[in-house]
């Protein structure tokens, strides 16, 4: 089982490496590359094959006892082989018949994992860890519902209309906020315990109990760009009020193992740890902001900025946690002093170029140094997959 454990890491290079293409496409375009579709792979590659390959592998491994796991072997392994199939069609065809054959294929054997995982848990669902762990595939779930509606609408000639646009949004938030942002929290508490490092969990459970209540409602933040009327402003801006409240329970939770950090993780997986956090705070507070009419406004109409906040939570929060988990856990290591500064010095300034892109600042340099440091930050995430591949056999 923990061979597969590369594949999350090959896919992650595979979909830093097409996001690298299509930053080149901006820069100086590429004769007969569709956009669209290439994006479609990418985010397709990012999501399914590394976050949620890495989720579902880290959930059987960790909560699953070895004797049971032979049994989601065979889901692992057709999983991996549709996103291959995913790389295949979606540059070829976007949303397609193909592409859509494999997408439904997949969110299918996904939901029977989901399901047999619910079967093999139920003893454990009261455990912090297993708690994130379940709601992670119940937002899995919800999100898989938004392909379809995807799906038919593109293929109606409706790719651009207002209902695509709220069904995109509709798979994002039940994907990063919901299923991604509870899965790698459930591996990250099931590290802390399983090095023995201790936690308030009245806060921790307190945390959970408040981000699942509020991730459905939470929605309505991602389309007040519609602009349905102050009400839901109100809305969002209470959930986006309780959301802070639920950071605090989970600084809460962990503050005292924060504190004596220097004693369970190595220094560069403190930096990255560090990145982590202030991201996941960074997320809450624009969300917090998106609640106010001009803000949300803006954020639908300049593309650079939506860009540069899918980044921060996949890439920053979500993807920076993962790699901590993978040296954690394996006790192998991936993050050391060069990884960890190209890593956090590629993100942070890929984040302030797609900031600074839309002032039209910089005109082409900025584009190129854009290029350059994306492409910075694909050497480095095959650099750490070489390492956890050498460091593991």
């Amino acid at each position: 089982m923990k061979s597969l454990f590369k594949l999350p890491l090959f896919f992650l290079c595979l979909a830093a490496g097409i996001g690298l293409l299509l930053r080149w496409h901006q820069y100086d375009a590429i004769e007969g590359l569709v956009f669209p579709y290439w994006l479609h792979a990418h985010s397709h590659l990012m999501f399914l094959g590394w976050l949620f390959n890495a989720i579902t592998l880290g959930f059987v491994t960790c909560f699953i006892p070895e004797p049971s796991q032979k049994s989601y072997y065979r889901l692992l392994i057709l999983l991996n082989v549709l996103v291959v199939g995913m790389f295949f069609t979606f540059p070829l065809q976007g949303y397609g018949r193909y592409s859509i054959i494999i997408s439904f294929s997949h969110t299918l054997i996904a939901l029977i994992f989901g399901w047999q995982f619910f079967r093999d848990t139920r003893e454990r669902k009261t455990e912090l860890p297993v708690r994130f762990a379940r709601w992670a595939f119940v937002f899995f779930l919800l999100s898989s519902l938004a392909p379809v509606a995807i799906g038919v609408l593109s293929a109606n000639g409706q790719g651009q209309s207002q209902l695509y646009y709220l069904a995109v949004y509709f798979f994002l938030h039940f994907q990063y906020n919901g299923a991604f942002t509870f899965g790698a929290l459930a591996l990250f508490y099931h590290l802390l315990a399983s090095k023995a490092i201790p936690i308030d969990e009245k806060s921790a459970q307190r945390f959970v109990t408040v981000f699942w209540t509020t991730c459905v409602p939470a929605y309505v933040l991602s389309a007040l760009w519609i602009q349905p009327g102050w009400v839901w402003n109100a809305v969002g801006l209470l959930i986006a009020l309780a959301q802070f409240i639920g950071f605090w329970f989970f600084w809460r939770s962990i503050r005292a193992a924060w504190i004596d950090r220097a004693n369970y993780f190595s220094l560069p997986a403190q930096v990255v740890l560090g990145v982590v956090f202030l991201s996941f705070l960074l997320k809450l507070l624009l969300q917090f902001l998106s609640a106010f009419p001009p803000v949300a406004l803006l954020a639908y109409e300049v593309r650079y900025f939506v860009i540069a906040y899918l980044h921060l939570v996949m890439v920053g929060f979500l993807s920076f946690l993962f790699l901590v988990w993978y040296q954690e856990y394996h006790r192998v290591r991936i993050l050391t002093t060069f990884t960890t500064s190209s890593l956090i010095g590629s993100f942070v300034v890929s984040e302030m170029l797609m900031l600074l892109n839309p002032t039209g600042f910089g005109g082409e340099l900025l584009s190129l140094l854009l290029l350059v440091f994306s492409a910075l930050l694909f050497l480095t995430f095959c650099r750490i997959a070489w390492l956890f591949t050498r460091a593991t056999g």
